[in-house]
């Protein structure tokens, strides 16, 4: 309130009053109109910014948010102006922290202590501006193994087979090196058991029938090589065996067995590498199944079948009396089983929906036509009839499958997706 006086200069006075309101209504403005991205590869420090205020002069920002970040991601920040006379302004900053760049690549690679189906990698650790959180090993192009560690032991390789490995590092975000030098190695050649009979006088294995294995024999000595004969065999597949004994007189006693290497390891000592066996009988030929496991590897192995008079053999032994055969075994995925189904009746058909998560339309094919489903690995899945030119796969687990519809003598094969 301001009291004004008049005066006359006579004795003679007035006076009156003035409020005077001092009001400030005007929010600080920002120095900068728009923040720039505060960005950093692992930590983010950010400084508050300042506003400029008619009244106050320079006011910095303040906020409830940290100021400083290290976890990977985009993050906002709110800055507020205050100039104390309740008038306020805000303005948005936006955090970025993305690690983009790649460890360095592992150096050194060394392969050592290879076996037949073995060897052990090492290598000298990467460095990242972060850290090096694991390794992904490569033989030639397929990825086989993630580890954290600088070094890793691979198996389930092929006897006398050239290999090339190679390692990349990874960080935690996925950045990944360049390659590290390659390594080449050779596994050895396997070194298997010998058996055998001591004498073949009185018996020996005739014949061995085992997929396109047909071979006759005779004579010979108490073990024969024929691992140049061999035949392709499916995994999850199953074959028939049959031996037939022959007898230089009167028929005899004899037990048999017949073991696959099916990793490939240089031995048949491992769980269910036992193939086959028969009890001691004079019953020819022998015959039985022998399905190939899923997990069987993949190439080229060895089958050994054994004919001992009197009893079962087993895998190393030397007995008196009886024969030993090698062969070779192709051990095959089940894709190239479907791929084998003969060229002559192959035909092409389409598919919808694919991918499906439950009805799988086949135009263009007779209704209650046969089909058969396989997984990747040869196995079958499923089979059936078609209704309604559908096939309603809902039941199986979502994946890559193969289809296979047989109608008026032609085989149609085709991929789908169940999601």
């Amino acid at each position: 309130m301001l009291t004004w006086t008049y005066n006359d200069g006579n004795g003679n006075t007035s006076t009156q009053n003035q409020t005077i309101i001092v009001d400030d209504t005007v929010a600080p403005i920002a120095d900068v109109t728009t923040l720039a991205n505060a960005t950093g590869q692992t930590t983010v420090t950010v400084t508050a910014p300042t506003a400029t205020d008619v009244c106050v002069g320079t006011i910095i920002g303040t906020t409830p948010s940290p100021l400083t970040y290290s976890t990977q991601g985009t993050f906002n920040i709110v800055w507020t102006y205050n100039d104390g006379n309740e008038n306020t302004a805000t303005q948005n900053q936006t955090v970025v922290v993305a690690d983009t760049i790649s460890p360095t690549a592992p150096t050194s690679l060394t392969a050592s202590g290879t076996t037949a189906t073995t060897t052990n990698l090492s290598w000298t650790a990467s460095t990242d501006n972060a850290a090096v959180t694991s390794y992904d090993v490569y033989r030639g192009a397929t990825l086989v193994a993630t580890t954290a560690r600088t070094s890793y032991a691979v198996s389930g390789l092929t006897a006398s087979t050239a290999y090339t490995f190679s390692v990349k590092a990874k960080d935690a975000v996925g950045n990944v090196s360049a390659s590290s030098n390659a390594v080449n190695i050779t596994t050895l050649a396997s070194v298997y058991c010998t058996s055998q009979g001591t004498s073949v006088a009185n018996e020996t294995i005739g014949k061995v029938v085992f997929g396109t294995i047909n071979n006759t024999s005779t004579g010979g000595t108490g073990y024969v090589n024929f691992t140049a004969i061999s035949t392709n065999a499916t995994r999850g597949t199953a074959y028939t065996i049959t031996i037939t004994p022959s007898w230089s007189g009167a028929k005899r006693f004899e037990g048999y067995a017949v073991w696959i290497d099916y990793n490939g390891d240089g031995d048949f000592a491992d769980a269910g590498e036992l193939a086959f066996s028969a009890a001691v009988s004079k019953t020819t030929p022998v015959s039985g199944s022998v399905t190939i496991p899923a997990t069987a590897t993949v190439g080229s192995t060895r089958m050994r079948i054994s004919m001992k008079y009197n009893a079962i053999p087993t895998m190393c032994e030397t007995f008196a009396s009886g024969q030993v055969e090698d062969y070779t075994v192709n051990i095959i995925s089940g894709v190239a089983k479907i791929a084998n189904v003969s060229a002559k009746a192959i035909t092409e058909i389409k598919l919808y929906s694919n991918p499906t998560t439950s009805i799988l339309n086949v135009p263009s094919v007779s209704e209650n036509a046969p089909f058969k489903v396989y997984n990747m690995l040869g196995q079958l899945i499923m089979n059936g009839r078609l209704s309604n030119g559908s096939i309603n796969v809902s039941n199986i687990s979502n994946g890559i499958y193969v289809l296979e519809v047989t109608d008026k003598e032609s085989t149609s094969i085709n991929r789908f997706i169940k999601q």
